[in-house]
C-alpha cells in the first residue's frame, strides 16, 4: 500500500518592517480547504503555515494575499512552479510596506 503525504512544504513568512502585519493568507487554483493565514505578525518575528494538499494535481502558483488598511486585497505570486512532489520550504521576507499597502517581498525557494 502506498501513503503519501497531503501537506504541501512548509511556507515560512518574516516580518522585516518596522510594525506588525495583519493578516496575510495562501492559496492556489483549486484549493479545497479554508486558506492557511498568519495572523498578526509582528515586526522582527517569523511565523510559517502548510498548505494542505488533498487532490492536487499538477504544477499551480502558490498566491500570498493580503488586505491594506483601505479593504483592497494585494496578490503576490510567491511560487509559479508548486506541484505535488515539491519538498523544499518556501521563505517570504516581507521588507517593506509601500503608502498604497503593497509589501516589496523577497522569496527563497528551491
Amino acid at each position: 500500500m502506498l501513503f503519501t503525504s497531503h501537506v504541501l512544504p512548509t511556507i515560512f513568512v518574516q516580518n522585516k518592517t518596522n510594525s506588525t502585519i495583519g493578516s496575510i493568507y495562501f492559496t492556489y487554483a483549486g484549493y479545497r480547504s479554508d486558506d492557511p493565514v498568519i495572523k498578526n505578525l509582528e515586526s522582527g518575528k517569523i511565523d510559517n503555515v502548510s498548505m494542505y494538499s488533498k487532490g492536487y494535481c499538477g504544477d499551480k502558483s502558490l498566491i500570498m494575499y493580503y488586505y491594506d488598511k483601505n479593504k483592497i486585497k494585494h496578490e503576490h505570486i510567491v511560487y509559479d512552479r508548486l506541484g505535488f512532489d515539491y519538498v523544499s520550504d518556501i521563505i517570504i521576507q516581507i521588507l517593506s510596506a509601500e503608502e498604497d499597502g503593497s509589501f516589496n517581498i523577497k522569496v527563497d525557494a528551491d
